[in-house]
C-alpha cells in the first residue's frame, strides 16, 4: 500500500531532455553520494521538514541554478517548506530545479494579460460603437428638398444652391420651355472645395470642405453665356435634385408645337412646380375619365383667370397651350384653356381625355 502511494506521488524531472522520476516522499541522500553518482541520476527531494538544509539534503552551498533569478526562487520555496527537486548535472555539480508555478501564479499572469471579463468587453465594444454613431451622426438631422429655379442669362441675381458636406446635389438644366439643354463646360470658384462631374443636362456637385461656399459658372450648348449659380451651406437644409429652367430657348430648336410660341413668364413658378408633381395653392384635382398613367390635372384660378393645369407624358394636340414646360421622365406639363376635354397625341394616334370634376356640384376650370 505504501509502495502504491509512492508510486502515485512521484514527480517528473526534466533536464537537457532526459525525464527523471523522482520519489517525492524518498529519505534525503547525503550530497557526497549524490556527486558519486553519475550525471543526469535522480536526487531525492527534501521534505518540508529538510527542504532548509536538513541533514542529508543539499544546501545552498552545494547545489547551483542556472541563472540568479532561479537561485532566488529556490531559496523562497525552501523557505516556504516546499517540496524541491535536485539532479546531477554533466560537470559534477548538484542542480536545484526551480518549484513549478502554483495556481496563484497562473492566475496572475491571466489577470496581467486579460484583465476584462467577456461582460467587460461586451460593455467596451458597445460604447465604442456608441462613440462612432455620434461622431458620424449630423447633429440635427439634415433636411431633403427638391427644388427649382430660373436662371437668367447676364442678368439678375444668380440663384442659390444649398449644399451640405457629405451629401450630392444633382442640377438639371432646361431651356424656357423645359427641353434638357446639354452641358458642355463647368467651371467653380473653389476648386478645393467642391468637386463637379457632368453628363449631357445632369451636373453633380459634392462639398468637400464643410461651411464651404462659392460660385458656379456653367456654359450649354451653342450659348457663350455661362449660368451663374451660387453655392451656399445649407444649414440643416440640402438640395438633392434641383432643376434649372433658363429663360432662354437653345440655340436652333424651334419653339414646341402646339403652343403661342412664346415661352409665357407669368406662369413659371406653376409649371417649375408642377414638373414636380406640385399643383399651386389652391388647385383643385380633376378626374381624368379612363384614369390612363400618369396622368394629372387640376382646377386653378390665376392672376389671368381659370385656369386647366395638366401633367402628361402624352403631347396636347387641342387646344393651343398657353404655357408649357417639360420634366423628367418624359412627363409634359401645360397651362391650358378652360375647356372640359383636352386632345392629346398617344403612340401616334389622336385621343382625348375628358375630364369631370372629383366632388359633386364643384364647377371645372383650367
Amino acid at each position: 500500500m505504501f509502495q502504491t502511494r509512492h508510486a502515485l506521488r512521484s514527480a517528473i524531472v526534466l533536464l537537457a531532455g532526459t525525464s527523471l522520476v523522482v520519489p517525492a516522499f524518498a529519505q534525503p541522500m547525503n550530497p557526497d553520494t549524490l556527486l558519486g553518482q553519475p550525471a543526469g541520476s535522480p536526487v531525492t527531494t527534501p521534505t518540508a521538514s529538510t527542504a532548509s538544509g536538513a541533514s542529508g539534503s543539499p544546501t545552498s552551498g552545494q547545489w547551483q541554478t542556472v541563472d540568479p533569478a532561479q537561485d532566488q526562487a529556490v531559496r523562497q520555496a525552501q523557505a516556504q517548506g516546499r517540496t524541491i527537486q535536485y539532479v546531477k548535472g554533466p560537470n559534477g555539480t548538484v542542480m536545484a530545479l526551480p518549484p513549478l508555478p502554483d495556481n496563484q501564479a497562473f492566475h496572475q499572469a491571466v489577470q496581467a494579460h486579460m484583465p476584462l471579463s467577456g461582460g467587460d468587453i461586451r460593455s467596451l465594444r458597445q460604447r465604442i460603437d456608441r462613440n462612432r454613431q455620434a461622431e458620424q451622426a449630423p447633429l440635427a438631422a439634415v433636411i431633403p428638398k427638391l427644388t427649382a429655379v430660373t436662371a437668367r442669362l447676364g442678368a439678375g441675381s444668380p440663384p442659390a444652391i444649398a449644399m451640405h458636406s457629405g451629401y450630392a446635389t444633382t442640377l438639371n438644366f432646361t431651356d424656357a420651355y423645359g427641353r434638357p439643354w446639354p452641358i458642355v463646360h463647368v467651371g467653380i470658384g473653389d476648386k478645393a472645395a467642391f468637386a463637379a462631374q457632368f453628363a449631357g443636362d445632369s451636373l453633380m456637385l459634392s462639398v468637400l470642405e464643410p461651411y464651404a461656399q462659392s460660385n458656379l459658372a456653367v456654359w450649354l450648348a451653342g450659348e457663350s453665356q455661362p449660368v451663374l449659380l451660387a453655392l451656399v451651406p445649407s444649414g440643416m437644409v440640402a438640395d438633392y435634385s434641383v432643376r434649372v429652367r433658363v429663360n432662354a430657348i437653345e440655340p436652333g430648336l424651334p419653339p414646341p408645337v402646339g403652343g403661342s410660341g412664346v415661352p409665357n413668364g407669368n406662369y413659371t413658378q406653376v409649371l417649375l412646380k408642377l414638373v414636380q408633381d406640385l399643383p399651386p395653392a389652391g388647385a383643385q384635382p380633376l378626374q381624368v375619365v379612363g384614369n390612363p398613367p400618369r396622368v394629372t390635372a387640376w382646377s386653378w384660378t390665376g392672376s389671368h383667370g381659370r385656369r386647366l393645369l395638366l401633367r402628361t407624358p402624352m403631347p396636347v394636340l387641342a387646344p393651343a397651350w398657353v404655357a408649357r414646360m417639360d420634366g423628367a421622365a418624359g412627363i409634359r406639363t401645360y397651362v391650358l384653356p378652360d375647356v372640359p376635354a383636352v386632345t392629346v397625341s398617344q403612340n401616334g394616334h389622336a385621343r382625348t381625355l375628358t375630364l369631370n370634376p372629383l366632388l359633386e356640384g364643384s364647377r371645372h376650370g383650367g
